[in-house]
């Protein structure tokens, strides 16, 4: 990846993050109330948000330094994805906000493909990175969507301190997943999410245990 076009992606995830969370107010105002509820899960919650932090910004010197031949910060933040982000973020998609036959299956989705990147990037090749930091963004872009394509409801309108309605967040996730998806892999595989997503539909319509699941976080 250019370095100019990796600096333009790092400050545009600053731009985001920035205006997300100071601008909206939304260190308080977030979709995971009920996720945040006991300490367990809100440890997952914050070791996932660390180590997303953590694996942008170093991600973006890791990319840097590939330029000029080097690969430690990629391993290293590889390895961080495989041990914390990745795991966390699985853990958290059966509590995503929205229209859950749509969301969990974009976040798993994601999640798995950032997952077979990033042992690519140990058994063959650590140029490969790269991939899994734009896979990474999956994240920046339902922020960036939800800020500015589709309408924003905080600040104390219908849905209280939540900072958008299912169905927009919902929007937001299979845009974002879309977009992120097809920067890295063919056209193909967003394909593949189609049917993943009429597969954990059928699973709702079908499997009790699953539609106890989802049901229980509304």
């Amino acid at each position: 990846m250019d370095s100019a076009l990796a600096t333009l992606i790092f400050l545009f995830d600053l731009f985001v993050y920035g205006h997300y969370y100071v601008h909206y107010d939304l260190f308080e105002r977030n979709n995971q109330k009920k996720f945040l509820s006991s300490q367990p899960t809100k440890r997952i919650f914050l070791t996932h948000v660390f180590s997303g932090m953590f694996e942008l910004s170093v991600g973006y010197l890791a990319v840097l330094m590939t330029n000029s031949g080097s690969h430690s910060l990629s391993y290293v933040c590889t390895a961080s994805a495989l041990l914390f982000h990745i795991p966390t973020g699985l853990a958290m998609a059966p509590h995503a906000w929205g229209i859950k036959c749509l969301t969990v299956p974009g976040y798993v989705g994601v999640g798995l493909l950032r997952a077979s990147v990033a042992l690519r990037v140990f058994l063959q090749d650590p140029l490969v990175f790269e991939q899994s930091w734009i896979l990474l963004h999956m994240g920046v872009l339902v922020r960036f969507v939800s800020c500015y394509v589709v309408p924003f409801t905080s600040k104390g309108g219908r849905y209280g301190d939540l900072s958008i309605s299912p169905v927009y967040h919902t929007m937001s996730v299979a845009i974002a997943s879309a977009v992120t998806v097809a920067l890295v892999f063919p056209p193909w595989y967003n394909v593949l999410f189609l049917g993943a997503y009429a597969w954990f539909k059928m699973a709702y319509d079908n499997v009790p245990a699953v539609k106890k699941m989802i049901d229980s976080e509304r």
